[in-house]
């Protein structure tokens, strides 16, 4: 398996993570439904704002951030950044975040005070209980409660360099069922898991309907994450059938199955 030379894998920490909706992937099935394949930027763009606004205390719009935050990183200061952006286009911030107000997950409000600058800032549409219907695909978001799962704070920071929205989602997809619980067992899941939703052990339901991709989709997109080493993969031999399955590489890991997929 190729390794990153600057990632040594995932850490379970108790306090360093930021969060994203249990429905995640439902929306992106939507979006996907409606725009097609290549819908990165959107991803990657809508995930930022939510990394520094979906959050106690961070989701009432105090946080907006301007195109050039989301490019580049949000501001701590004239001087300083709190991480690495999305390093997506200027043109693609654009023509994302239109997209995205459209489909009712963004808002965009637009400075009055500088008119010489006419500022742009980005949030997250959040969903209040009495709104009616808006005629959107999506009610955006409604505010953080239980409803949502653990993503690392780096994952912003190393998705700069994933150019697939199934490649994201599949690693998410692992966060979902496998980071955070501490799982000593370990959760390892096939790419028909992934795609189609993780089953329960009885192996007749699933816990949800997965990423929405289909199987070959995931399996390119496995074959990039382990490329980046952000997973592993083992074989399970269970009554005459061979499955490769799946899982996050941990940095508290001394040994793991891995390799190359072809």
């Amino acid at each position: 398996m190729t390794i990153s030379p600057t990632f040594i894998g995932f850490s379970e920490s108790a306090e360093d993570w930021d969060r994203l909706p249990y429905d995640w992937f439902d929306i992106w099935h939507g979006v996907r439904n409606e725009h097609g394949s290549r819908f990165a930027p959107m991803l990657k763009m809508t995930e930022y704002i939510l990394k520094h606004t979906w959050g106690t205390g961070r989701f009432n719009g105090q946080v907006q951030l301007s195109a050039n935050e989301i490019r580049l990183g949000r501001r701590r200061n004239k001087f300083e950044r709190f991480d690495n952006g999305t390093s997506i286009s200027e043109n693609s911030v654009q023509n994302a975040g239109k997209a995205l107000v459209e489909l009712g997950l963004l808002e965009i409000e637009q400075d009055q005070v500088d008119l010489a600058r006419r500022l742009r800032t980005y949030r997250p549409r959040i969903h209040e209980k009495n709104e009616g219907n808006t005629g959107k695909p999506f009610s955006g978001f409604p505010p953080p409660a239980q409803n949502y799962f653990k993503v690392p704070k780096v994952w912003t920071d190393i998705t700069t360099n994933i150019t697939r929205a199934s490649t994201i989602l599949t690693v998410e997809y692992l966060f979902r069922h496998t980071w955070g619980f501490n799982n000593k067992e370990r959760v390892w899941l096939s790419a028909d898991e992934i795609a189609k939703g993780r089953l329960y052990d009885n192996g007749r339901r699933r816990y949800d309907a997965g990423t929405g991709f289909d199987v070959s989709s995931i399996h390119r997109a496995l074959k990039e994450a382990l490329a980046l080493g952000l997973v592993v993969w083992t074989e399970r031999y269970e009554a005459g059938i061979t499955t490769r399955l799946f899982n996050l590489r941990f940095s508290r890991d001394t040994t793991q199955a891995c390799g190359t997929i072809e």
